[in-house]
């Protein structure tokens, strides 16, 4: 039987690399079921592991497989790089040793392990205190995995946690967790006591060990700060006697710095097993303020998201709902369970995600933008549907592969309302612009209110200036018969008066009749000419599109009213005009005739309407014409 010590090595790395020398045999695996079988054919003094494995197993979930049948067995866990939280729970599933490869040599590790010695530099002489040593450490990560799992806690409790576990390890009594910004050390965390220190406190960073800390980039200690030659101004006034401290960062960017203190001096400096958990609560802490950012802007994101009006979803690369807001739900009037998993068919009929997805086609193979905009028809749970603009946008993974889609519904149903309306207004414009009195405007406004709004409660008011009352001239049917009001009387008054529309939704009595029907009504002024009142029933509550439309229609009629005004004034004049017996003319901007009076036509000779339109010259030599031309000027 061969003396040889057997290693299974899970991983991808180079075995080789992982061995002391030649004399151990390495057996390479890379799944845990693989490593389970190697062990149940042959005895292993020892299973190198590394996090990272070639398929969906991490090496925590082999050292968790491995465990469950072999719990004596040496398991050395291993990363590129020092992580915190692997070796936390690394230590959780007890893991006999974790070794980030970029500070310590694994091939001398393993070394150790296999014939029980330590040959670190700063490793203890004593077996026993190496133990200890191993035990501290352990219990420590052990604390920092329970953290890990605990709920609940805020950012500053947390943090208190972590500074306790490294007080404890380290043998200190000051725990610091320093923002560090625009040359300015702040202390956001303390635990521990001291008079000088306090958490909101600052002091220029250049007066602290921290500055040695950024400068490097890189862990700074002292052990004894009566051994460094004039160290920073805060040892020397607070009596600060060690320091070690580390950089924190958060995504790539410096935030601040994680460091413990005692006023006593230490005997001899940290131990490389010391300032190997300090890299690793380091790295544990940076992870964890990570992690808190991430979820602060995830959740603005979600206030915002939640906070808007518009239906807001997410789908996975078959179109099957991963994402909708609380808006989404209320638009469709399903649940956020009936959605979620549902494909998006559900609220959407077969020609509609047909053409969805033709034009998410386009967009990935880029014949359309990133966003696309297009108008479909939303189905909802209570049968109905509505008219809605999605706005979308497709997800990719980190890997730039097609994820899924984003986007926006927007109801549009007010939209097309209004388009609808202000289509009808250009009929409804034509209309009032052929009306001939004042009561066929008003009855063309009516029926405008009813065909373009969709109201079928409405009255005309005129204004009599003689009276100084608004005076009902045209109404709908439903509409009873309606008083005389002074024209500041009631809400048609007060609009009036004011020439302001006027809202009101909040009466037992309107327009001094009772109303069973009615919920709103709103008042229009039509210029100096009067008021138009719309009704609302109970369900068609006035829109922001309903007022604005009303108000062009208002406006609309206003200046209708006063062309009918004008025509009238000038209809007037031509009466008077022609029954004058003297020989009259008019001329227009261009000097032409625009009117000539019949006994003016005769002594010229000419027809009247032979002349309507003509120059003056046609009768008068140019000599006249330029004297005339210098009366008109001065």
């Amino acid at each position: 039987m061969s003396d040889t010590p057997h290693l299974l090595y899970v991983g991808l790395v180079d075995a080789d690399t992982a061995t002391p020398d030649a004399s151990v045999a390495v057996t390479p695996v890379t799944t845990a079921a693989d490593a389970l079988s190697e062990l149940a054919d042959r005895d292993y003094a020892a299973v190198i592991c590394e996090q990272e494995l070639p398929g969906d197993e991490t090496g925590l979930d082999v050292l968790a497989a491995i465990r469950e049948q072999y719990d004596a067995l040496p398991i050395v866990l291993c990363t590129a790089e020092p992580d915190g939280e692997v070796a936390a729970r690394a230590t959780q599933l007890a893991v006999t040793e974790y070794v980030p490869r970029s500070d310590v040599d694994l091939a001398t590790r393993v070394g150790d392990i296999l014939t029980g010695t330590d040959t670190r530099a700063d490793s203890p002489a004593d077996p026993i205190e190496r133990k200890h040593e191993l035990r501290t450490n352990n219990a420590a990560l052990r604390k920092l995995a329970q953290l890990a799992t605990e709920d609940g806690l805020t950012e500053t409790e947390t943090v208190e946690r972590v500074l306790e576990i490294g007080c404890q390890r380290l043998g200190v009594s000051l725990g610091f967790l320093n923002r560090i910004a625009d040359g300015t050390h702040e202390i956001a965390v303390m635990v521990g006591d001291h008079p000088r220190f306090e958490p909101g406190a600052t002091t220029p960073v250049e007066d602290t060990y921290c500055d040695r800390v950024i400068e490097t980039g890189e862990m700074y200690e002292v052990a004894d700060a009566t051994d460094v030659a004039g160290g920073p101004p805060i040892a020397q006034k607070t009596g600060m006697s060690c320091y070690i401290g580390s950089e924190l960062s958060v995504n790539g960017t410096t935030y601040g710095t994680l460091c413990f203190a005692d006023s006593d001096p230490r005997p001899e400096p940290f131990s490389d097993s010391e300032q190997a958990f300090l890299e690793l609560l380091t790295e544990w802490m940076n992870r964890e303020l990570e992690r808190r950012r991430r979820e602060d802007e995830l959740e603005r994101y979600e206030n915002i998201i939640e906070a808007v009006d518009d239906g807001v979803y997410a789908l996975d690369s078959e179109g099957y709902f991963e994402f909708v807001n609380q808006a989404m739900t209320d638009l469709t009037g399903y649940s956020e369970s009936e959605l979620l998993g549902a494909y998006t068919g559900f609220i959407k009929n077969d020609a509609v995600v047909e053409r969805a997805e033709s034009i998410v086609q386009e967009m990935i193979f880029g014949d359309r933008d990133d966003e696309e905009s297009f108008e479909l028809e939303i189905q909802q749970a209570s049968g109905n549907s509505f008219p809605a603009q999605d706005h979308m946008t497709l997800l990719y993974d980190d890997d730039e592969r097609f994820a899924g889609t984003a986007g926006v519904i927007r109801d549009i149903t007010e939209q097309k309302r209004r388009d609808e309306a202000l289509s009808g207004l250009l009929d409804t414009t034509r209309s009032l612009m052929q009306a001939k009195t004042p009561q066929e405007v008003a009855e063309t406004v009516i029926e405008a209110t009813e065909s373009d709004l969709g109201f079928d409660h409405s009255l005309v008011r005129l204004y009599d200036e003689e009276a100084d009352t608004l005076r009902p001239v045209a109404a709908s049917d439903k509409v009873p018969e309606r008083p005389v009001y002074d024209a500041d009387e009631g809400f048609p008054g007060d609009a009036f008066q004011r020439d302001e529309p006027l809202i009101v939704d909040e009466f037992k009595r309107i327009d001094n009749y009772d109303s069973d029907v009615l919920t709103a009504v709103m008042y229009l002024p039509m210029g100096d000419h009067g008021v138009v009142s719309i009704g609302a029933r109970q369900g068609h509550e006035f829109t922001e599109s309903d007022v604005s439309v009303g108000k062009i229609l208002a406006s609309n009629a206003a200046a209708a009213f006063d062309r009918v005004e004008r025509e009238r004034s000038l209809l007037r004049y031509e009466s008077v005009f022609e029954n004058v017996r003297d020989m009259m003319y008019v001329l227009d901007d261009e000097g032409r005739f625009q009117l000539v009076t019949e006994p003016l036509a005769e002594w010229l000779g000419y027809e009247r309407a032979t002349l309507l339109g003509q120059h003056p010259r046609v009768v008068l030599d140019q000599d006249t014409i330029d004297e005339f031309a210098c009366r008109i000027g001065d």
